[in-house]
């Protein structure tokens, strides 16, 4: 068996050993790919098929059930003719992996209108594939899935008070602590009072109502995403459920790692609109938006509050300086996008 570059090849549990062997499927070369944190990634080759598999470790008190989620969610979505995605092939929920049919593809260097207008018929997709079935309503949650002002505001109430062991654990810790009690928890304040003035209070708790609900991945943007000869692919369903399209809208707008400029932010909300419809998803866009982009600074202090050691501190102080610059940049682009839309 090749293993990767350096020669060694990756270990493979037993557990997917003997499935293997029972599928008489015998592996000639395991290469590691490309996989974050959350997960560890393995190209399995054969004579006869290639596919993927995959591991998914448990860190802290983070319980949810991310393999479970991606095979539910794929399989579902291949059992109604979404073709655009990895299908579940096997998996073993006792050590917690699962291998996925390999989607052959290249990465997506940058935005296009074509890919902007991709994303949408794909949501359009999953919209038409999300139907009142019982097997549909039995599909998870995406993970923090927001049906209403309230929620929106508690899941940011939760990374905000996370972010709070930063407090002590060195100086540049400290730093980002008083970045984040000074500026992301200030906006904060100034949403949730906005939000009050706008919503009667007994609204805030008002869920959107089933129908309005889509399917989506959750984990959105181009990293996730392969330009493949007939279109695009759409990969990494951890986090996948249901969830409100404007949530949806506003990750996509405001990843950190490739925001959208205005114009790029208007055709998505053009192209979604055409194929998903208009609604009051529309009307609660904006103010993601704005709970969003303060969501992501969250999410990109996150390093913070790992173990000490692990993250040197001028690499820290390079993330701070890459999420101050953030938080300017999105304010702008809400900003602009509030003021045309």
């Amino acid at each position: 068996m090749n293993g990767s570059k350096d020669g060694r090849a990756p270990h493979l549990d037993q557990t997917v050993l003997d499935e293997l062997q029972s599928r008489k499927i015998q592996i000639t070369r395991v290469q590691k790919l490309g996989g974050g944190r959350n997960s560890r990634v393995l190209l399995l080759e054969s004579p006869d098929q290639s596919m993927v598999l995959k591991s998914y470790p448990q860190f802290g008190d983070d319980q949810r059930d991310r393999m479970g989620t991606e095979v539910k969610v794929l399989g579902y979505l291949h059992r109604h003719g979404v073709r655009q995605v990895p299908e579940p092939l096997f998996w073993c929920r006792e050590k917690n992996w699962a291998a996925f049919s390999l989607l052959k593809g290249r990465t997506i260097e940058g935005i296009t209108p074509a890919l902007l207008e991709g994303v949408a018929q794909f949501l359009g997709r999953l919209k038409a594939a999300g139907d009142n079935s019982r097997e549909a309503q039995a599909l998870p949650l995406a993970s923090e899935a927001c049906f209403s002002m309230e929620a929106l505001q508690e899941m940011l109430s939760g990374r905000l008070k996370r972010l709070e062991a930063m407090r002590g654990r060195g100086s540049v810790q400290n730093k980002a602590y008083q970045w984040c009690s000074q500026c992301l928890e200030h906006d904060h304040q100034r949403l949730m009072q906005q939000l009050k003035m706008r919503n009667q209070v007994d609204q805030i708790g008002s869920e959107i109502a089933r129908q309005e609900r889509i399917l989506s991945p959750s984990d959105v943007g181009i990293h996730n995403m392969l330009q493949m000869e007939d279109g695009l692919a759409f990969l990494d369903f951890e986090y996948a459920g249901w969830d409100d399209p404007a949530k949806f809208t506003a990750d996509w707008i405001l990843q950190p790692d490739n925001p959208l400029l205005l114009d790029q932010a208007l055709q998505l909300v053009g192209a979604l609109s055409r194929q998903i419809g208009e609604g009051s998803w529309q009307e609660r866009l904006t103010t993601f938006m704005e709970f969003n982009r303060l969501k992501w600074c969250a999410i990109m202090l996150n390093v913070f509050i790992r173990e000490q050691g692990e993250t040197a501190q001028d690499a820290l102080s390079r993330q701070l300086d890459r999420t101050q610059a953030y938080f300017q940049e999105s304010m702008a682009l809400v900003s602009g996008f509030r003021e045309v839309y």
